[in-house]
């Protein structure tokens, strides 16, 4: 009918205008401080984390072009080169999943104006699991930040992490209501004779 249609209209432009209005206020924000968002920073890496993803960022010189990056992880062990010199490498401490056999790691390279160079940025998707154990579903009731990125780093506090207060917030509402429907049930439950 014309109302759905129209009803289903406004709704896909309420959320497209959401969307729009989410990414113009993410790019307010200073990109260093999106390079580091959850996560940590040192003279030349940045990491940044969400509840499924790490991102990892180098510093280059300015002027250097994608072909002159190689990326790699084997095993756990993530090693970025510019022109053939190790700019970051070392074994990621928690465990991320490889990309399919025969592709490469997502990345990107942008230019970086705070420090007038370039950055090279590495997204990892976070793995839910170890080899003693399954990996776990990736939906949002799993969530695993991270202390550091590489083993050895200095642990950043995971309790200060910003979207972790946001996602806690969250869950105590979810439980609090749970509870509350759980007490209700209870409440309203037919005695059953022995």
């Amino acid at each position: 009918s014309a109302s759905a249609s129209a009803s289903a209209s406004a709704s896909a432009s309420a959320s497209a205008s959401s969307a729009a209005e989410a990414v113009r206020a993410k790019q307010q924000i200073p990109l260093e401080e999106r390079l580091s968002r959850n996560g940590g920073a040192s003279e030349q890496l940045f990491w940044s984390q969400d509840k499924k993803e790490v991102v990892v960022s180098a510093l280059l010189p300015a002027g250097s072009r994608a072909k002159e990056v190689h990326v790699t992880l084997a095993q756990r062990r993530l090693t970025v080169k510019h022109l053939g010199a190790v700019l970051v490498e070392g074994e990621v401490a928690y465990p991320v999943t490889a990309p399919p056999e025969g592709e490469q790691l997502d990345w990107q390279l942008r230019d970086f104006p705070p420090k007038a160079c370039r950055v090279v940025s590495i997204t990892l998707q976070k793995q839910f699991g170890s080899e003693d154990l399954p990996a776990l579903p990736r939906e949002d009731a799993v969530v695993v930040w991270w202390k550091r990125v590489f083993t050895g780093d200095a642990a950043i506090d995971v309790t200060k992490i910003p979207d972790r207060a946001a996602s806690s917030a969250s869950s105590a509402e979810a439980w609090a209501e749970a509870h509350r429907l759980f007490k209700e049930r209870v409440q309203n439950q037919e005695p059953i004779e022995l």
